[in-house]
């Protein structure tokens, strides 16, 4: 495999050798009770996932507002139901109704006109087929060793049919919602054109630019505890009415969260079925943006103030507010108004707020009291640093510890691989090296490059640190010497080890090669060139908060001429470029 040019099966049983999770042999709940067959700890399992579920009847608002207009039944067609099934995963994973979805994908040409007929029925007659609704859940251990009951987080496999109805029905609401402009700004979650990083961007943009005045930035996370699976179902129907969705397709919607049952498959066997008496399918395209329509009023609750600004992503939530030192209890008063509305919020629709884990980040002259409570009404940390949306952010707005967690998570996993890989031929070792080395190094530049490239990683210091992930030359330095002395016997070796040729370092290998890797990364950065290379999303480009940078590298022509000299270049173009040079010097002096 290592030596095929496609390396993905390669990566895949990697990733299953180092990332095997085993399960204890006895599983046990919080009660002490201990669990010992298989189909003991199905069952035991269906029941603790149940227990996150808000019971039926609860006491959630009904939204009786109706300012929109009616939303028109979707027509599927069978063009959009053939681009779904070609779309396909090929797994061969069980579901509930026991056909998997690389049935799909093999017999696309022969499926799409009867499912086409079987989805458009389904909507005109507002009824969802209750085989849909079953859905197959894994438990999947968080830790190596899954010993308790809580240890393990489900992972629903819906029918591989259910699942294409939703994407084209998500399509439609989706179109529905950005006409009506029901979903608010401030959410970015699941939304075409937005994405973890335009949020970020758009945050330290306005953090950048209060810490730049001399102000101070306060900024409170909550973190909301099983969100999706206690939206309640009545309430939920009840926003989709008053946004425009109306007659058969909201009876569509009824039946599709109604009567909804799951059932745990563990270790070979499969639990009872269990009801989902709240939230919404796990694993569903839809679910997503029926969250965002259920919540889409909280921004505006938030907003007590002007001065305090909302963030969100699906669930992950956050608010924060600038200040000068001598405005900064009257703030926080205002911040404290806007967790108590969130806290409100959370109670009257019936969602938790798991506090522990909600903090806050100050950025700015306050930094200086961390690992304090700040007193908003419930028990909120200080904390140095966070991870915002999978970016760990310090209260110096420093991404550095960040990039060393990527390092030091990058090199473990690489000698990992190379351990586990039992081989001693040198050139499949350094193929599978460079390959591990440069796709880490691309997935650290698609979101770091993008978010905090403009803010001060793009540029040499980005590179110091990114440097000190261990290099394809130093470990083909390595193997170079490996491959010398297993030619050799061991007293041959020992009598030869004085006139071993060792390579020259890089610096020294490297010393006249013209290249400038910093510069060409920051030139590159908004480079079409650069953006297919490492896919960066095309929404970010076009961010107005990123003119100020576009224009810092772009607007002087002449230094793109410049820049052209630190591409990599051959013996043979630095011969000729040396012969130009020295032809140019000669006619200068005559």
């Amino acid at each position: 495999m290592s030596r095929e040019k496609n390396m993905q099966k390669l990566f895949l049983s990697i990733k299953q050798r180092l990332l095997q999770r085993k399960s204890a042999s006895t599983l046990q709940y919080e009660s002490g009770n201990r669990f010992f067959t298989a189909t003991d700890k199905a069952n035991a399992l269906s029941v603790y996932f149940s227990s996150v579920f808000n019971p039926l009847g609860s006491s959630c608002p009904l939204v009786t507002t109706k300012t929109y207009s009616t939303c028109p039944v979707p027509l599927i067609s069978y063009c959009d139901v053939l681009k779904q099934l070609k779309s396909v995963k090929g797994s061969l994973s069980a579901t509930s109704d026991g056909i998997p979805s690389i049935f799909y994908k093999k017999l696309a040409d022969h499926l799409y006109q009867p499912l086409t007929h079987i989805f458009n029925i389904s909507l005109i007659t507002g009824e969802v087929p209750a085989l849909w609704k079953r859905a197959m859940v894994t438990p999947i251990p968080k830790t190596t060793c899954g010993s308790h009951l809580t240890d393990f987080r489900p992972i629903s496999i819906l029918p591989t049919s259910c699942k294409i109805m939703e994407k084209l029905v998500t399509k439609a609401i989706l179109e529905w919602t950005d006409k009506v402009k029901c979903i608010p700004e401030e959410q970015y979650g699941f939304i075409p054109g937005c994405s973890t990083a335009t949020q970020l961007i758009q945050c330290s943009h306005d953090w950048v630019n209060s810490l730049t005045r001399g102000d101070c930035v306060e900024i409170i996370y909550f973190d909301l505890s099983k969100a999706f699976d206690t939206v309640d179902h009545l309430s939920l129907i009840s926003v989709l009415e008053s946004i425009g969705i109306r007659g058969t397709f909201l009876s569509w919607f009824e039946s599709y969260l109604g009567s909804r049952e799951f059932s745990v498959r563990f270790q070979g066997q499969t639990s009872g079925r269990k009801p989902c008496t709240s939230g919404v399918p796990q694993g569903s395209a839809l679910s997503p943006l029926l969250f965002n329509i259920y919540t889409m009023d909280l921004p505006s609750v938030l907003k007590t103030d002007p001065c305090v600004k909302v963030a969100a992503y699906a669930d992950d939530i956050k608010i924060y507010a600038a200040y000068s030192p001598n405005e900064r209890i009257g703030v926080q008063e205002k911040l404290k108004l806007a967790v108590q509305e969130m806290l409100n919020w959370a109670k009257k629709w019936g969602i938790k707020i798991n506090i522990s884990k909600s903090q806050i980040l100050k950025l700015g002259e306050t930094t200086t009291e961390t690992n304090t409570n700040t007193d908003y009404g419930i028990p909120l940390g200080v904390r140095e640093k966070v991870r915002d949306l999978g970016i760990i952010v310090d209260s110096f707005l420093r991404y550095s510890p960040h990039i060393e967690a990527i390092a030091c998570n990058a090199t473990r996993i690489m000698y990992s691989v190379l351990r586990n890989v039992h081989t001693s031929e040198t050139t499949i070792l350094l193929r599978l090296y460079k390959a591990l080395h440069y796709r880490f190094l691309r997935l650290y530049l698609i979101k770091i490059t993008s978010y905090g490239g403009p803010f001060s990683l793009i540029g040499y210091h980005m590179m110091k640190d990114l440097l000190q992930m261990p290099l394809p030359d130093t470990y083909e330095d390595r193997l170079w010497i490996t491959k010398i002395l297993n030619h050799m016997s061991y007293d041959e070796a020992f009598q030869r080890r004085h006139d071993i040729p060792f390579r020259p370092y890089k610096k020294d290998r490297t010393a006249n090669i013209h290249c400038n890797w910093v510069y060409l990364v920051e030139w590159e950065l908004f480079n079409g060139e650069f953006i297919h290379t490492w896919e960066i999303e095309d929404q970010l480009i076009h961010l107005p908060e990123l003119d100020v940078y576009k224009e810092k590298y772009v607007q002087e022509e002449e230094r793109s001429r410049v820049f052209t000299r630190y591409h990599w270049t051959s013996s043979e173009d630095e011969e000729d470029e040396q012969m130009n040079v020295t032809n140019t010097t000669t006619t200068a002096e005559q």
